[in-house]
């Protein structure tokens, strides 16, 4: 009898603390540490290396325990973005879109923006990307690409939610 192999994927968004983030997030960065510490740990036992998609701001606090984890568990470290609540725009999120409502070129310079700070405060440049609550549109992808992001995700293929700009429903 033969068998096919079967691939799987395990990943975690690591946010930003909730009191900084009205996307939610966990309740202290000691429970985001524990949270990460725990996840990979119990997959590394399995011999399953996870990918973590880190937001820019949660990468400046927390780049140096978020590197020792991936270097004890072979996680790979990648970006996850929610522009209208990265760096200060969190005080008024309203005010800012989804990524999938920004034009090409205002994705270019938020993602640079932000590719630059998690690259700072991880050490190295993320190859995967996930756009927070799978936010994009057709333009998003020659972004990535031209930014050096080689895998990722980026749809969820039936998702329709317009109103974080993520209408995957014919996809």
């Amino acid at each position: 009898m033969s068998r096919e192999l079967l691939y799987v994927c395990m990943t975690m968004d690591v946010e930003r603390i909730a009191e900084y983030s009205p996307t939610g997030g966990p309740p202290s960065w000691a429970f985001a540490e524990g949270a990460v510490r725990a996840y990979c740990g119990a997959l590394a036992e399995e011999g399953i290396p996870p990918t973590l998609f880190v937001v820019p701001d949660t990468a400046v606090i927390q780049g140096d325990v978020l590197r020792r984890v991936a270097e004890e568990t072979g996680a790979e470290l990648g970006m996850h973005m929610h522009p209208q609540c990265w760096a200060e725009r969190y005080r008024n999120a309203e005010a800012h879109d989804y990524l999938g409502g920004y034009t090409g070129e205002e994705q270019r310079q938020i993602l640079s923006q932000g590719l630059d700070q998690i690259s700072d405060h991880l050490g190295d440049r993320p190859r995967a990307f996930r756009g927070g609550n799978f936010s994009a549109n057709d333009e998003t992808f020659r972004v990535l690409v031209d930014l050096g992001f080689t895998h990722g995700s980026v749809s969820q293929p039936g998702r329709s939610v317009t109103r974080v700009k993520a209408a995957w429903k014919d996809a």
